[in-house]
């Protein structure tokens, strides 16, 4: 018999945050570990990149392929050239 998560694909959730939040990103996916932990959430971060990694390609690359692009609204979000000025017009399109 197949598990629930294997009957869904799961969902891939970019999360677009300031890392001067980033306790509240952790706090939510805190929140969602069941669904991560179950197979319906794929979540991504720029915290997962590696050393070494082309990291705006990296990070680009998993926001084009995301279900869901979770922008973590905040005065430092909105203060971030990054956060607003790539991420938030990309999502835009």
């Amino acid at each position: 018999m197949s598990s629930e998560a294997e009957l869904t694909k799961a969902i891939k959730v970019f999360f677009s945050y300031s890392h001067k939040d980033e306790r509240y990103k952790d706090e939510l996916l805190a929140h969602l570990s069941p669904l991560i932990r179950r197979g319906f959430i794929d979540s991504w971060d720029d915290r997962k990149t590696s050393a070494g990694d082309e990291w705006e390609k990296e990070i680009l690359q998993h926001f084009d392929q995301a279900d869901v692009i979770l922008c973590l609204l905040s005065a430092n979000f909105i203060h971030s050239d990054y956060c607003f000025n790539v991420e938030v017009q990309r999502a835009r399109k």
